[in-house]
C-alpha cells in the first residue's frame, strides 16, 4: 500500500454513474430519477439519452483521469480520491471562476478530515480538472512548462494557472482575443475578397501538400507544423455544441462561445464544407484516426454573413500565405528551392503577407510604387503553377512545375546518360550507315530539333516570361 492508498491509479476505473455525474457538473444535464439512483435511464425525458453522441469524449475523459498517479508520503492520501472528487472540484471552479487558485485548492482540501495531500499532487488534481473542463494543458506555477503530465500530447505546450490568478483570467490567457474580423484580403485591383473557398482541406492538401491530425487541446486547433506540414484540428464538436447549448443559460460555460463558435465554424465550414470532397476527406480522417464521429454531423449554425473572427483569425490567414506561396515538401521540391535560392515571391521573406503589400499599396499615390504594384501584379505567378502539383487544383492539367521537372529535365538528363553510354558501346563497331537521302533526312531532322530547342531556351530567358523554380527565369 502507498501511503493510505491502495491502488496506484484510483482513478482508473470508470462507470456510468462517474460519466453521469460529469454531465451534471459540466454542463447541468437534468438527469431522470433512475439515472440519479445509479440505475439504468428510464429515458423520460432524461439527458442521459445525448450519452452515446459523447463515446469520444467520454473516452478521452477515462485516458486523462486513467493516467493520474498521486504523489503520496507516507499516510496521505491522493487529492483525487475518486471520480466524486473530480466533479466537486468542476462544481467549486464554476461556482467561483475570479476566485484566485490559492484560494480554491485551499478551500476544497482544508475541508477533508484527514491529512491534506502534498502541494505538488493538489496542484495536479486542478491541471486534470481544469483540462476535463476546459480541453486544455494545464500546468501549476511552479511546474515547467515543458514537463508533460501522463495522457498530454507530446508538442504541447502548457500553459500555466498562477496561484494568484482566477480561472476567468485563466481563461483569457488561454484563448487570447486578435483583431483579424472577416476573413477578407483586398485583391490587386483593390476588391475585397473572401479567402473562405481558397483555404478547404483539398486546397490545402492538392496546392500546399498539407496533411491533417486531431488534436484534443483546444489551442492547438489550426496550428501548422510548417516543418511536418501538419494541420492540427481540434474534433470533439459534440462537446463544443454541448457548450453553445448552454451559452445563453443561466449555467456557467467552461469555454467562451466565440472560442466554439469560431472552431465549429472553421472545421465545419472552411477546411471540410458539407458536400464537397473535403467533407468526404473528414470522413476518412475520422475512421483512420478515431476522431470524435460527431465531426460530420453538421448541424447548420446560423452564422453571420461575415463571420468575425476573434482568436483562430491569424492561423487562417497563415494557411491562406501557405496556399498562395506553398512551403516546398518532399525532397525533390526541397532539392528544387536549394537549387533555385528562393521560392518565387514568397511573402514570408518579403517583410509581410501578400495580402499586407496589396493593401499598402491600394493607399498610396506614389507613382513609383504604383509601378511596384503592377510589377508585383506581372509577377505573382498563378500558385498551382508554382506548386509542384502534378496536377492543378480544379483543373485537368500538369502545373508548369511539374511539367519542367518531372517531365522535361528528368527524361533529358536519363536521355543524356542512357546516350554516352550507347555511344561508348558504339565507338569501336564497324560503321554500317550509308550515304543517302534518308542519311540526309534524318540529319535535316535533328538540326530543325537543335534550333528550335535554342529558340525556345530564348524565349524562356525573356524578363516577361513565367517560369519556375527550375526554369532559366525562376
Amino acid at each position: 500500500m502507498i501511503g493510505s492508498l491502495q491502488s496506484a491509479y484510483p482513478l482508473d476505473q470508470v462507470d456510468d454513474v462517474d460519466l453521469k455525474r460529469l454531465c451534471e457538473a459540466l454542463w447541468g444535464w437534468e438527469l431522470c430519477a433512475s439515472c440519479k439512483g445509479g440505475q439504468s435511464c428510464s429515458g423520460a425525458k432524461c439527458a442521459w439519452e445525448r450519452a452515446p453522441v459523447f463515446a469520444s469524449y467520454f473516452a478521452f475523459y477515462k485516458d486523462v483521469t486513467s493516467a493520474y498517479v498521486p504523489e503520496l508520503l507516507y499516510g496521505d492520501q491522493p487529492a483525487l480520491r475518486s471520480h466524486q472528487d473530480v466533479a466537486d472540484i468542476i462544481r467549486l471552479i464554476k461556482d467561483r471562476p475570479d476566485e484566485l487558485r490559492a484560494q480554491l485548492t485551499h478551500q476544497y482540501f482544508s475541508q477533508r478530515p484527514s491529512k491534506s495531500p502534498s502541494s505538488t499532487d493538489q496542484h495536479r488534481a486542478f491541471n486534470i480538472v481544469v483540462k476535463i473542463m476546459t480541453m486544455v494543458n494545464c500546468s501549476a506555477e511552479q511546474q515547467p512548462s515543458g514537463i508533460l503530465d501522463l495522457g498530454t500530447e507530446l508538442g504541447t505546450q502548457l500553459i500555466p494557472w498562477h496561484n494568484d490568478a482566477s480561472f476567468s483570467s485563466f481563461v483569457s490567457r488561454a484563448f487570447p482575443k486578435g483583431d483579424v474580423g472577416a476573413l477578407n484580403v483586398l485583391d490587386h485591383a483593390g476588391k475585397s475578397r473572401d479567402i473562405q473557398s481558397s483555404i478547404t482541406a483539398r486546397r490545402l492538401e492538392k496546392i500546399a501538400r498539407l496533411t491533417f491530425r486531431g488534436t484534443e487541446d483546444l489551442r492547438n486547433h489550426l496550428r501548422l507544423d510548417s516543418k511536418n506540414g501538419v494541420v492540427e484540428i481540434y474534433h470533439y464538436t459534440s462537446v463544443l455544441k454541448e457548450h453553445l447549448a448552454i451559452a445563453n443559460s443561466p449555467f456557467k460555460n467552461n469555454i467562451p462561445a466565440q472560442v466554439a463558435l469560431e472552431a465549429l465554424h472553421s472545421l465545419q465550414m472552411i477546411l471540410f464544407p458539407f458536400g464537397t470532397d473535403s467533407e468526404l476527406k473528414l470522413r476518412r480522417l475520422v475512421a483512420k484516426q478515431s476522431l470524435d464521429p460527431d465531426c460530420v454531423n453538421y448541424d447548420f449554425v446560423a452564422y453571420d454573413e461575415d463571420f468575425p473572427y476573434r482568436h483562430f483569425g491569424t492561423r487562417l490567414m497563415e494557411l491562406y500565405d501557405e496556399v498562395e506561396s506553398p512551403s516546398p515538401r518532399g525532397i525533390m521540391e526541397k532539392w528544387f528551392e536549394r537549387k533555385s535560392g528562393a521560392r518565387g515571391l514568397n511573402p514570408h521573406e518579403g517583410g509581410g503577407h501578400t495580402s499586407d503589400l496589396v493593401l499598402y499599396l491600394k493607399h498610396t499615390s506614389n507613382p513609383a510604387i504604383m509601378d511596384l504594384h503592377d510589377l508585383n501584379v506581372s509577377y505573382k505567378r498563378d500558385t498551382a503553377d508554382i506548386a509542384f502539383g502534378p496536377q492543378e487544383d480544379d483543373v485537368f492539367d500538369f502545373t508548369l512545375l511539374f511539367e519542367q521537372g518531372i517531365l522535361g529535365i528528368l527524361p533529358s538528363a536519363l536521355f543524356i546518360l542512357v546516350s554516352i553510354a550507347r555511344t561508348i558501346s558504339l565507338w569501336q563497331r564497324e560503321t554500317c550507315v550509308r550515304a543517302g537521302r534518308l542519311l540526309w533526312a534524318k540529319l535535316a531532322a535533328v538540326t530543325t530539333l537543335i534550333c528550335f530547342r535554342i529558340a525556345l531556351v530564348a524565349l524562356w530567358a525573356l524578363p516577361g516570361t513565367v517560369g519556375t523554380q527550375v526554369s532559366l527565369t525562376g
